[in-house]
C-alpha cells in the first residue's frame, strides 16, 4: 500500500453520497460491507457496489487489501481467535442480557438468539478492520459510514479504543423501527386474513412433525425413528424448500410451516398477538440498531404461524434441527401450550472456537447431542435450565453402515481436511506420515460442498503429486471409516470425534497453541506435527501404548447405545425391531 491515505466504507444509505462522491472524484474506496434493514435497499446498494467494482472506482470487501481473500466464502480467523467468547461480555452488558429472559419471557431467549446471529453476522467486517488497522498506521486510516455498534465491538475484541468512530443515529434507529414494525404488523394481519375460514377440517394428529431440509441423511434418521411413516410430518420452512426437496419419505405427509389455518375466533386473537406484541417489542427494543431490530420484529407473527399450524396438524413431538435459528424458541414455546414436546438435534460441534455464537441459546425439551462435556462445561448457564441434554453421538450414519463396522478392517489412514488457516503446514506433516508408512493406503476425503465450490482444488493437486500411496477419495466418509484404523484431521470438524465413536485412533493437528480449542480439552487427541503421529501409530501398532478411547466420553458418547433408540424412547416408544447395532471396536491396538 502507498503513502496515502486508505478508504475503506461501510456502504449504507446514509454513508452513499460521500462514497459516490469519491468515486465520482477518481478516488477508489474498498467496500468492506454493505448494510441496509430492507431488502430493496440492500438490492440497491449491492448494486451499486457491483458498478464500482466493475468500473474499478472500489474494491469489494475480498479484494480490499492484502490478505482479504482468506475471508471469502465466509469463513474467517474469528473461529480461531475465540472472536465471540472475547466479545460475549460485551454483548451482553450492551444489550442487557441480564434479566432479559425474567422482563421479557416471551421473547427474551429468542432475542439473546437473534442478538449473537446478529453481531456475529458483523465479524467478517471485524476482521477486515482488525487486518487492516495492523497493515496501516490509523492515521492513514478513514472509514466512511461506521457506526457506534461497529467501533464498540471492534474495542470489546481488541482490547483499545477502536480507531474509528461511529455514528449512533438514535432517532434514526426510532424512526426505521417504528416502520419495521408497521410493516411486521401489516404484513401478519394481511397473513391472518388469508389464513381465516368460517370452517376447517378438524386437526390431523400426527405422532411426529419435523423440520426438514432437503438432507438425505435427515430422512434416514427420520426412517429410523418412525415405524409407520403415516405418523410423520415433513415441515418445510418455506414452499421454496418443500418444491426443491425432491423424493422424501414414502407415505409421510409434507405441508410448509406456513400451511396453518384460523377460525374466526383465532383469528381475532392471533391479530391481537401480532399487535400488541409487535408494538411491545417496539417499545422495549426500539431504539436497537435498524439491522438488529430487523431480526426481532418478526418473532410475533412466527408465534402466531405456528398456532395456526397447530390447528391445521396436531403433532405430539416435534423435532428440530434449525438449532442455529431464534425461530426454534418460539415455535418450543408454542409447542409447550399445545402440550406436545420440543425434540432438537445438532449436527455438529463448535470447533475449535468451543463458544459459537449460533448454538449459545436452545431451548428445547430435549437437544440431542454428540457429548455431555459441551454442555456441562462451557454451555450450562445459557442454555434452557429445563432442557434434558441426552448424548448419542453420530445420528446421521445409516444402520446399514453401522452393521459394516468393524468388518474388514485395514491398516489405512483417513485425512478429512477442512478449513484452516494452517492448511499447507497440515498437509505437509500428513505427506510425512504417507511417506513413513509405504504398507499401506493415506486416503484423503474432501468435504463435497468445498470442493464443489474450488476451495480445495490447490489441495487437490497437491495431493496427485504427493507421495505414491497418498490419493484422494470420494467414496462416502462413513463407509470409509467403518475399514480404517486411523483418522487424522485438523480442529475444524466434527468429523474427528466421529471417527473417535467409530474405534479409529484419531489424532487432531493443533497448529495454533495461542488460540482456543475444544479437542485440546480431551488429553491424547490432539498433535503438534505428523512425527508425534508417526511414533504414536508405531508404538500402538507395537502393543507400547493403548489409544486412550476412555478419555473422550464426554466429547461424543461411547456407551455404544443405539442413537435412534434413544430418540424414540423420547417419544415414548420401543427400542426398533432391526437387530441390535454393533458397538465400534476399540482401535487398533487398543
Amino acid at each position: 500500500m502507498s503513502g496515502a491515505v486508505y478508504h475503506a466504507a461501510i456502504l449504507r444509505t446514509g454513508s452513499l453520497v460521500p462514497v459516490l462522491w469519491r468515486a465520482l472524484r477518481g478516488r477508489q474506496v474498498a467496500i468492506l460491507e454493505v448494510r441496509a434493514v430492507f431488502a430493496p435497499a440492500r438490492r440497491m446498494l449491492q448494486a451499486v457496489r457491483d458498478r464500482l467494482v466493475a468500473g474499478g472506482r472500489a474494491t469489494s470487501h475480498v479484494d480490499s487489501f492484502p490478505g482479504a481473500d482468506r475471508f471469502a466464502g465466509g469463513y474467517g480467523a474469528q473461529y480461531h481467535i475465540h472472536s465471540f467468547a472475547r466479545v460475549e461480555p460485551w454483548i451482553e452488558a450492551r444489550y442487557g442480557f441480564e434479566g432479559l429472559a425474567v422482563a421479557d419471557p416471551a421473547y427474551g431467549m429468542a432475542i439473546k438468539h437473534a442478538t449473537c446471529n446478529h453481531i456475529a453476522a458483523r465479524f467478517m467486517t471485524l476482521m477486515l478492520l482488525r487486518d487492516l488497522y495492523q497493515q496501516l498506521e490509523p492515521a492513514r486510516v478513514r472509514i466512511i459510514g461506521a457506526d457506534t455498534e461497529l467501533a464498540d465491538l471492534y474495542a470489546a475484541h481488541e482490547g483499545i479504543p477502536a480507531p474509528f468512530s461511529g455514528r449512533r443515529g438514535t432517532l434514526a434507529a426510532v424512526l426505521a423501527n417504528t416502520v419495521t414494525t408497521a410493516l411486521a404488523v401489516a404484513y401478519g394481519l394481511a397473513w391472518i386474513a388469508r389464513r381465516t375460514r368460517r370452517r376447517w377440517p378438524p386437526a390431523q394428529p400426527v405422532l411426529l412433525a419435523a423440520d426438514v431440509l432437503p438432507n438425505e441423511r435427515h430422512l434416514g434418521l427420520l426412517r429410523e425413528v418412525i415405524d409407520d411413516p403415516a405418523q410423520l410430518m415433513l415441515v418445510f420452512r418455506s414452499d421454496a424448500t418443500g418444491a426443491a426437496a425432491g423424493p422424501t419419505i414414502t407415505g409421510a405427509s409434507t405441508c410448509s410451516q406456513r400451511d396453518g389455518k384460523f377460525s374466526p375466533s383465532a383469528a381475532l386473537s392471533a391479530a391481537g398477538v401480532v399487535a400488541t406484541h409487535g408494538l411491545g417489542l417496539l417499545r422495549r427494543y426500539g431504539a436497537w440498531p435498524p439491522v438488529l431490530f430487523r431480526r426481532l420484529a418478526p418473532m410475533p407473527f412466527k408465534r402466531v404461524m405456528y398456532r395456526a399450524l397447530w390447528a391445521r396438524f396436531r403433532p405430539q413431538h416435534f423435532l428440530g434441527r434449525d438449532d442455529y435459528n431464534a425461530d426454534h424458541i418460539i415455535r418450543s414455546q408454542e409447542l409447550r401450550r399445545l402440550g406436545a414436546q420440543a425434540l432438537g438435534i445438532n449436527h455438529g460441534l463448535p470447533v475449535p472456537e468451543i463458544i459459537n455464537y449460533a448454538w449459545r441459546y436452545i431451548d428445547f425439551d430435549v437437544y440431542f447431542v454428540f457429548g455431555k462435556a459441551l454442555h456441562d462445561r462451557h454451555y450450562k448457564r445459557t442454555w434452557a435450565p429445563a432442557m434434558r441434554v441426552e448424548a448419542i453421538g453420530i445420528w446421521a450414519m445409516s444402520r446399514a453402515q453401522r452393521m459394516r463396522l468393524g468388518s474388514g478392517t485395514s491398516r489405512d489412514i483417513l485425512f478429512f481436511p477442512n478449513l484452516s488457516l494452517f492448511e499447507d503446514r497440515i498437509f505437509d506433516q500428513v505427506c510425512r506420515i504417507a511417506e513413513a508408512f509405504p504398507d499401506r493406503r493415506l486416503l484423503v476425503k474432501l468435504k463435497a460442498t468445498r470442493k464443489a465450490d474450488g476451495y480445495f482444488s490447490p489441495l487437490a493437486e497437491k495431493i496427485r503429486r504427493g507421495p505414491a500411496n497418498l490419493a484422494e477419495t470420494e467414496e462416502d466418509s462413513y463407509d470409509l471409516m467403518t475399514r480404517a484404523a486411523y483418522a487424522l484431521t485438523n480442529d475444524g470438524t466434527t468429523i474427528a470425534a466421529e471417527a473417535v465413536q467409530l474405534g479409529l485412533a484419531t489424532f487432531v493437528f493443533d497448529m495454533d497453541r495461542n488460540s482456543p480449542s475444544y479437542y485440546r480439552e480431551f488429553p491424547g487427541l490432539c498433535v503438534a506435527d505428523g512425527n508425534e503421529v508417526i511414533a504414536r501409530i508405531r508404538a500402538i501398532e507395537a502393543g507400547r501404548e493403548t489409544y486412550p478411547r476412555e478419555n473422550f466420553a464426554g466429547l461424543i458418547d461411547l456407551s455404544g447405545r443405539d442413537p435412534f433408540d434413544v430418540i424414540r424412547a423420547s417419544m415414548g416408544l420401543p427400542p426398533s425391531a432391526v437387530a441390535d447395532l454393533p458397538v465400534a471396536a476399540q482401535a487398533v491396538g487398543a
